[in-house]
């Protein structure tokens, strides 16, 4: 079923069930389903869209965006596939395989070469990230415990799909490997977050003003993770 509108068509599917109002759902794959009580007319579901169509149209571009973006940062590990590198692009390109596997970035022509056999692409790319991270992050992380005057425990990267830092009552400090595909400022963000804990184990005024202090402009940072994160778990 579909609804013309100014702005565009909205198709639609509708279900009606025992329930006493209408409402309007969009999916992750910009699917509207409109659901309405049993006794309900055509004519009355219409004029409930109409006067949700701007709203409906757009959510739906949005999700539309957000399928096209999660294409992007998905991968067959094959060349031509696009990967980030602190929040930069770079196009893989395979070099002649050797020995030695490695991975090498060209910033000038945003190109990544990948020296690996075939089956060994994806582990040494996810390698090279995880090599990249620990250097960044003991850098920063020795900066900042300076900076604040924070002692900090043990450093541990992992594996997480929801998660982009911790900080353990003992001082121990976990960050997600994959923040070395978001942008340096983002980076220092998580830090200076899971840092500040070191001082306000919450979430506080107290722990928002310690987190200011050291990163001024950190509401930016904390809206691109919130924006972009979910693209960063790829693999």
């Amino acid at each position: 079923m579909e609804l013309k509108t100014s702005r565009g068509i909205i198709e639609y599917r509708l279900i009606k069930s025992r329930r006493k109002t209408m409402c309007v759902e969009i999916d992750a794959n910009a699917n509207v389903t409109v659901r309405a009580p049993l006794r309900v007319n055509e004519k009355d579901v219409l004029l409930f869209l109409e006067s949700k169509s701007d709203w409906i149209i757009r959510k739906c571009e949005e999700q539309k965006k957000a399928i096209q973006k999660t294409k992007e940062y998905r991968h067959t590990f094959g060349e031509g596939d696009v990967f980030f590198f602190l929040g930069e692009k770079y196009e893989l390109r395979f070099t002649e395989f050797t020995e030695e596997k490695k991975v090498e970035t060209d910033d000038t022509q945003g190109i990544m070469f990948v020296n690996a056999s075939v089956t060994d692409v994806e582990k040494t790319i996810c390698e090279w990230y995880l090599e990249n991270m620990k250097i960044i992050l003991s850098d920063k992380i020795r900066y900042y415990a300076n900076t604040m005057g924070v002692r900090v425990g043990r450093i541990t990267l992992r594996d997480q799909k929801t998660r982009w830092g911790s900080c353990s009552s003992l001082g121990n400090l976990n960050f997600n490997w994959r923040l070395i595909m978001a942008p340096k400022e983002v980076i220092d963000y998580v830090v200076v977050h899971e840092m500040c804990h070191l001082k306000q184990m919450n979430h506080s005024k107290l722990f928002w003003n310690e987190v200011k202090k050291y990163c001024p402009d950190y509401s930016i940072y904390r809206k691109w993770l919130k924006d972009n994160g979910k693209y960063l778990v790829w693999i």
